[in-house]
């Protein structure tokens, strides 16, 4: 029963497979095809039909070829290889691949053309009727299609737009490109996942070109929209855009000293404060400004104030720092890291300050020297005598 069972699945796949392969065969017989067998052309274009003859199912034969009903006055060519042909060879389940060019006369004028090609074979013969439809020239236009035409960004961002150029000037070209953007924005143009850089880009007629335009803001932008004007050039005939960059406003925190002097003098055991100076360079307000600070081991550093909750863009303002070396700390320079910390930025400098220990036991030293001379001095003249 098993091997039954088997025996009629086998059957089954194979009834089913010859049937599929029976279906896709079934046509016999010669014939003609062409991708586009009614065109549309302006006065004077070429005008080409791509032919491709097939023999399905039939032995090899020799096929003839001739053009019917052609318009009066033109001038006709069957092409294979590049040479004048008037017949294919082709073998069973083959094709053969011809080139039917015509030339219209001079003035000849707008309207519908028609025409035919026949092949003939051994035992069959095909007809493919075809027609040319002349009407006005075209205008020849370059486009140029950004997929997103507003970008947002900081001013530190390098805005990449992707744009789509298309060629629809009738014929190959190298198109130049240009763009007009705001004082200190630069510009460049790549191919879509390329990295060389172009002023110019090689599309083939009817062919869009995939580009990434980058935009780089200049430091210290302010907030607000700045628009690009992107050109593209083939000889005469243009294509403009406009990309429009969303500049969002962003702090830029800088903490110094007056003057510049990053330097400083503290003595050992007492609370010494260091000017600062906080300024925001950037376009936009710093929220939440926080002080801190990297320090010796030992030592103590306050800020006041200790927060700053909004400092507006372009603003400055005095910050002490509260400094305590410990009181056994060695005399000579230390340096200090004090940062201030925002939302969105961030800024720290290096301080170096120099300790001093107190002058108590300096004086002490200096009056037990004093000391220990005076009472040598008064052994010397009461006993030096003896």
């Amino acid at each position: 029963m098993r091997a039954l069972l088997i025996t009629i699945a086998a059957s089954w796949l194979i009834s089913s497979a010859a049937l599929a392969q029976s279906s896709d065969t079934d046509y016999r017989g010669l014939w003609i095809s062409t991708a586009y067998p009614s065109i549309e052309v302006a006065p004077g274009d070429d005008i080409s039909f791509s032919l491709t003859v097939h023999n399905s199912n039939r032995p090899p034969q020799r096929v003839g070829l001739e053009v019917l009903q052609a318009p009066s006055g033109w001038d006709v060519r069957l092409l294979g290889g590049g040479k004048p042909v008037g017949a294919v060879f082709v073998g069973p389940n083959s094709t053969a691949s011809v080139q039917l060019e015509l030339e219209p006369p001079e003035g000849v004028r707008k309207g519908v053309y028609s025409l035919m090609v026949r092949a003939s074979g051994s035992a069959d013969r095909f007809e493919l009727p075809l027609e040319i439809r002349i009407g006005e020239t075209p205008p020849a236009k370059l486009e140029l299609d950004p997929e997103l035409p507003i970008l947002p960004g900081t001013p530190d961002s390098t805005f990449r737009f992707n744009v789509e150029l298309a060629n629809k000037t009738g014929e190959d070209a190298l198109i130049a490109l240009s763009a007009d953007a705001p004082p200190g924005f630069q510009v460049s143009f790549k191919e879509r996942f390329g990295s060389q850089r172009l002023t110019s880009v090689a599309v083939e007629a009817g062919r869009t070109q995939g580009l990434e335009i980058e935009v780089r803001p200049p430091q210290g932008t302010e907030a607000g929209r700045y628009p690009v004007a992107v050109r593209a050039m083939a000889g005469e005939v243009t294509a403009a855009t406009e990309l429009t960059l969303e500049v969002s406003g962003q702090p830029a925190l800088r903490l110094t000293a007056p003057g510049e002097l990053l330097s400083g003098r503290v003595a050992a055991g007492k609370e010494t404060p260091l000017q600062l100076m906080l300024q925001n360079a950037g376009s936009a307000p710093a929220q939440g400004v926080r002080f801190t600070a990297s320090q010796p081991s030992g030592w103590e550093i306050k800020f006041e104030p200790e927060t700053v909750p909004v400092l507006p863009a372009g603003e400055r303002m005095e910050v002490r720092a509260l400094v305590t070396a410990p009181a056994n700390a060695i005399a000579g320079d230390y340096m200090l890291t004090l940062r201030a910390n925002a939302d969105a930025a961030s800024a720290s400098s290096e301080f170096r300050v120099t300790v001093r220990t107190s002058t108590l036991w300096g004086i002490v030293g200096v009056l037990v020297i004093a000391a220990a001379v005076a009472v040598l001095a008064l052994a010397v003249m009461r006993y030096g005598r003896r």
